[in-house]
């Protein structure tokens, strides 16, 4: 325990007259005086990193320690709370590993539709699941994954602080944004990527500072296990760890006392070799781009939105939101940006106690990485090569940024309790509107229980949202049931070339010359797509709960509506067998 004096206390020190002193006047100086005098008693310096790995997922005391990881418990323990979960793409990527899980068994009859392949840079999820999924309920083991991510993110950032000596309590003001709102949309491979991403930051700013090749075998494996999770994680790592590398490698050089041009050859020199490995993964995915661009084309690029994005003040207006603001009530987006303000009002403190001379000592903080994410944030769009909600992803890498680029304050215990009590209250929020998705959606999830194995399922869903989170999270409702019942599902990703799971040519269905993914009432159970996937999962408008099974069926049926069988009912969530309906001419 350091015996350095805090701050008040030197304000209220009264120092005793020596030999030379006048006389008691000149002896009480004020404390403005002794702030004027910080320089020579600075506050106490950080300790250095951690010597034992444990230590550096821990923050300066047991409480706090303790506080922390209960506040990302819940964050993750909240995964486990309703049957479905509140994510948009989610069950699209759990109904592909499920089936991927099942194509390992080589006489499984989906290796006529379906082929595998792993040269892919949007596939970490699936394999992790599948594999998972020998083990466990293929269910379960995605609820792992997810969770995996989440934790994984929170341990990396705090490692990462540990190891650019951070002020560690810092990290609770990341625990707003651990479910972030492109986690909450089911970019569940881009989760995994960033999470690993934060310790590839930290193999790289450990080779940029001290090299060794222990730091480049880490940084170049986890560089590929991140290529393969997700090329747009790769992208960002390799944006934000060549800012941190430059950063402190320019300041390692300038410890030397060389001159500017050698100290800027050698910062230039350090930096490319501890960015070098990650060069393996850079080249995983251009030659996968490579290889999916000659087989389509078309599927990178978007005719209506490529390219387009709101104006520069909506997009730092809804930063707060871009974090996290999934919940219908905002509550989430408010707690974001509470940790901004926190952050804010860190950055003033430090300013004014650099004023007065008392700003603790230690280890600058990196600031180029913030501005790297600042600006990408700013100027990539929302719709880019073909792939949707880009530039709101980047938010929560701005804010994991703006907390390592935190200084540090002479009094920090206020700021620590209330990061911490922020993480918290953001965890409980959490939790609690888990519970109320789950009452509201756990009768569709029994309603897909109740279906008839190994068939073939779509979803006419006529209210994607929820009263409690506002993300499209029964818009894929139909994958739930591939992986508890095996079968097949309608409008699924394995159409899309970047994933790991494809149809084999000539086998996917042919598409619907009206699709009703988004649009349930284009739905035709005539055409020839709806006769191929024959079970039918309704859910019908918010404020039917309580329609009548005619009214249901004339709204989704029409014409046919006496001939569909109907399956299961509770609530607005219906489940109909629509086999034996005659076909017409539309695919």
């Amino acid at each position: 325990m350091s015996a350095t004096p805090s701050p008040d206390a030197l304000d209220r020190a009264e120092p005793e007259p020596d030999a030379g002193s006048i006389g008691p006047a000149d002896s009480r100086r004020s404390g403005l005086a002794l702030r004027a005098e910080g320089a020579q008693r600075p506050g106490p310096a950080p300790s250095g990193p951690p010597r034992r790995w444990i230590e550096y997922l821990a923050l300066e005391t047991r409480r706090a320690t303790a506080v922390y990881w209960g506040a990302v418990g819940l964050v993750a323990a909240a995964l486990f709370v309703p049957r479905l979960l509140p994510m948009a793409d989610y069950p699209q990527h759990l109904g592909m590993a499920a089936i991927a899980r099942r194509l390992t068994d080589s006489a499984s009859p989906l290796h006529a539709g379906f082929e595998l392949d792993y040269f892919t840079y949007n596939g970490l999820f699936h394999w992790l699941t599948a594999a998972l999924g020998r083990a466990l309920p293929v269910e379960l083991a995605g609820r792992l994954v997810v969770s995996l991510a989440i934790v994984g993110l929170a341990a990396g950032a705090l490692v990462l602080l540990r190891t650019l000596e951070r002020p560690p309590a810092y990290a609770a003001l990341l625990v707003p944004g651990l479910f972030s709102l492109a986690l909450s949309w089911g970019f569940v491979n881009h989760a995994l990527g960033v999470a690993l991403g934060t310790f590839a930051l930290v193999a790289v700013a450990r080779a940029a500072q001290r090299p060794s090749v222990a730091a480049f075998v880490i940084t170049a494996g986890l560089g590929l296990v991140i290529a393969f999770a997700h090329v747009l994680a790769m992208l960002l790592l390799c944006a934000l760890a060549t800012a941190l590398a430059l950063e402190l490698a320019w300041r390692t050089a300038g410890a030397t006392g060389a001159t500017a041009r050698r100290r800027a050859l050698g910062a230039l020199g350090r930096a490319a070799a501890a960015l070098a490995p990650l060069g393996a993964g850079a080249l995983h995915c251009v030659a996968v781009y490579r290889h999916q661009y000659r087989w389509d084309p078309g599927s990178y690029q978007d005719p209506v939105l490529e390219g387009t994005m709101p104006p520069l003040w909506k997009k730092l207006a809804l930063f707060p939101t871009n974090v996290n603001g999934v919940h219908a009530d905002f509550t989430d987006a408010v707690l974001a940006g509470g940790a901004v303000a926190l952050l804010v009002a860190i950055a003033w403190r430090a300013r004014r106690d650099r004023r007065a001379g008392i700003a603790p000592a230690g280890s600058r903080a990196p600031v180029l990485p913030l501005l790297v994410a600042g600006a990408l944030y700013f100027a990539v769009p929302t719709v880019w090569i073909g792939t949707h909600v880009i530039y709101p992803r980047l938010a929560q890498l701005v804010l994991l940024t703006a907390i390592v680029a935190a200084p540090r304050v002479a009094s920090p215990a206020r700021f620590e309790r209330l990061a911490l009590a922020l993480a918290v209250v953001a965890g409980v929020n959490l939790c609690a509107h888990a519970w109320a998705f789950a009452r509201e959606t756990d009768a569709a999830s029994r309603v897909v229980d109740r279906l008839p194995p190994g068939r073939n399922v779509t979803a006419v869903v006529h209210d994607t949202g929820t009263f409690s989170f506002r993300t499209h999270s029964l818009l894929h409702l139909a994958a739930y049931y591939v992986a508890r019942n095996e079968g097949e599902y309608a409008f699924n990703f394995a159409r899309y070339a970047s994933l790991p799971l494809g149809f084999r040519a000539g086998s996917q269905p042919a598409w619907p010359l009206r699709g009703w993914e988004f649009a349930p009432l284009d739905y035709d159970p005539r055409c020839g797509y709806a006769r191929y996937y024959d079970v039918v999962l309704v859910v019908a408008p918010v404020g039917q709960e309580d329609a009548s099974e005619a009214a249901i069926r004339r709204l989704v049926f029409r014409e046919d509506a006496e001939r569909p069988r109907l399956l299961a009912r509770e609530g607005r969530f219906w489940g109909f067998d629509t086999a034996g309906l005659p076909a017409n001419a539309n695919p």
